[in-house]
């Protein structure tokens, strides 16, 4: 029985040396391909990711998933409105505006910030685009040269580059309509596409972003008739200071309080406002409603206490002081008649909402258009609010992105990398195929051209080679377009294929590979869209090393290996940090 555990730590040690083995081979080889796919899946997933972040944020009805920059009276646009929910980051108003942005930044702050942006990524993102597009261009034009000729314009415009990025666009789509063709109407369009995606990139990668005043809400006092005259700034009061009312004990004197005692609404939670807003579902309300609720779980000195007291002195006594008889309010006897509370708006038969008035056999609590604020013993009722409300600037910046430009750009990036990974997957593929190593550069590329061109001329019996030397620019075009329409350049294709397999063999080889990537991304987006606190760089750490396995190892027990390493680098390691940071912070600093 001993040989058989002995067999076993024999077969592990052979697995995990010849492992190792193979995968450091495959990095040496394969580091740089792999690690340049593995970005562009990195790139592709986090551009798409930002896409869907920001749909959701457009269409959620969860508030309580939403940031406490928005339960302010003061929206994205820099408009009052009472109704933080009610905005819409899809209108067409906001296309220019900054209306996701952020900071507290001062004036130089946010100009360095701008400025950097519009250097760092506009000109350099419109660099990295243009050498990568180019790039894969002369790749395809390669593969494409081998089925079929191309004029003289375009093999110069995709490998020498040597003129204004405008008149190549014109150049490019004025041979791909009217001349020689490539072999695919669908790269060809890209191609054009690419190229005025590369001219407009800087401009739109600015005009989609910017700085802004930040503004507060204010409600405009017309009490003083004498600062409304002098147009005086004084007159606005913080809207952040008002409170919305709840009840008023009008003989609050009864119970050691002032004549018209208000009590505000509160909520025994935390909450993201920081103004007195309103909204159109119940999110608020049902807040609300949890202190009286929760009742017995509350302690005697929260926020909810006065509010509760009340709640449950008029589900005894009713409002208005009706009640002709003995009452009692936080431990004081009171005589008849019972206290004389009133109230505006009540979101909950809780509080009181389904009192009947005597009189008029109406419940007068239950209607919204009642609801009251109050600053300084002034109440404020919604039709002022509304009116005087206002947006004024303040001393302090932020930073931000249009939303709806931000989208397009987003989408624009995703179109662009599935059309140039897809380009280049299909050239590369080709290239293998046929053997081809190596395209022309811009030294090899002016080679071939000149000898397509001498051979030519001299093929259609107009001049030798000295004589095509010493024929003027304008003569040479003249030439070109009347004896040679243009010219054609090709390379001569292989007869025989290297025996490298295609595109469709390698994705039934990798099949079960990218069905794994495909299910943990799915289970990625799903909990940075549905439980965004959750722990979803854990899943995304092995996403990483799932795709960078897949990437650089050619064989199971490379991959096996670099699988491994990749799931405690990428989860093992921020975890082992994030942990000891969390018991830190929690549990030792309260």
């Amino acid at each position: 029985m001993s040989p058989k555990p002995s067999k076993q730590r024999s077969r592990c040690a052979s697995f995990w040396k010849d492992g190792h083995r193979q995968a450091r081979a495959d990095i040496r080889k394969r580091w740089r391909t792999g690690g340049l796919q593995f970005l562009a899946v990195a790139w592709l997933t986090g551009v798409v990711l930002s896409l869907a972040l920001l749909v959701r944020l457009a269409t959620t009805t969860d508030l309580s998933s939403l940031t406490s920059d928005r339960f302010v009276a003061c929206q994205p646009n820099g408009l009052p409105d009472i109704y933080p929910d009610r905005y819409r980051y899809w209108a067409g108003s906001g296309f220019f505006q900054i209306t996701l942005g952020w900071g507290k930044l001062s004036f130089t702050q946010a100009k360095v910030i701008d400025v950097a942006w519009d250097i760092i990524f506009a000109r350099g993102g419109q660099a990295l685009i243009a050498y990568i597009s180019w790039h894969v261009f002369t790749n395809y034009v390669t593969t494409s040269m081998e089925t079929g000729p191309i004029t003289f314009s375009t093999y110069r415009t995709v490998f020498l580059r040597n003129e204004s990025l405008v008149f190549a666009i014109y150049r490019l789509f004025r041979n791909f309509a009217r001349r020689r063709q490539l072999h695919s109407r669908i790269a060809m369009a890209f191609m054009v596409m690419t190229m005025i995606f590369i001219l407009i990139f800087p401009s739109f990668s600015s005009a989609m972003t910017g700085y802004s005043a930040s503004v507060k809400s204010y409600v405009r006092d017309n009490s003083n008739v004498e600062t409304i005259m002098a147009n005086d700034n004084n007159n606005y009061m913080a809207f952040s200071s008002f409170k919305r009312i709840l009840y008023v004990i009008h003989d609050g004197w009864r119970v050691g309080e002032d004549g018209d005692f208000v009590v505000p609404y509160h909520t025994p939670y935390e909450t993201k406002f920081t103004d007195p807003v309103l909204f159109s579902s119940d999110y608020f309300d049902s807040q609300i409603v949890a202190c009286t609720r929760i009742r017995q779980s509350i302690p005697e000195d929260s926020r909810c206490q006065a509010q509760l007291d009340v709640a449950i002195y008029v589900g005894q006594h009713g409002f208005h002081g009706l009640a002709n008889v003995n009452s009692s309010f936080r431990g004081t006897l009171l005589d008849p008649p019972a206290l004389n509370i009133t109230a505006y708006y009540l979101p909950d038969d809780s509080l009181g909402a389904n009192w009947t008035d005597p009189y008029t056999g109406l419940q007068p609590f239950r209607d919204f258009s009642k609801t009251m604020w109050s600053y300084q013993n002034v109440t404020y009722n919604i039709q002022t609010i509304s009116e005087q409300l206002a947006c004024q600037p303040v001393k302090t910046y932020y930073w931000g992105f249009s939303f709806i430009q931000l989208n397009i750009m987003l989408i624009l990036c995703i179109i662009w990398t599935i059309g140039i990974s897809a380009m280049w997957i299909q050239s590369y593929m080709t290239m293998k195929q046929r053997g081809r190593t190596h395209v022309a550069g811009e030294y090899k590329a002016v080679l071939e051209l000149a000898h397509a061109i001498t051979t030519q001329l001299h093929d259609a019996g107009q001049a030798s080679a000295k004589e095509v030397l010493d024929l003027s620019e304008s003569e040479l075009r003249r030439r070109f377009k009347k004896d040679l329409n243009d010219g054609s350049i090709a390379y001569e294709a292989p007869l025989m294929s290297t025996g490298q397999h295609g595109f469709k063999t390698w994705l039934l080889a990798e099949m079960w590979w990218l069905a794994a990537i495909l299910v943990v991304l799915g289970g990625f987006f799903s909990l940075c869209l549905l439980m965004p606190y959750a722990f979803s760089w854990v899943l995304g750490g092995f996403l990483a090393a799932l795709v960078l396995t897949v990437c650089i190892g050619t064989t199971g027990m490379s991959r096996a290996v670099l699988l491994g390493w990749g799931i405690m680098v990428f989860c093992g390691l921020p975890l082992a940090i994030w942990l000891p940071v969390m018991y830190y912070t929690y549990y030792l600093n309260g």
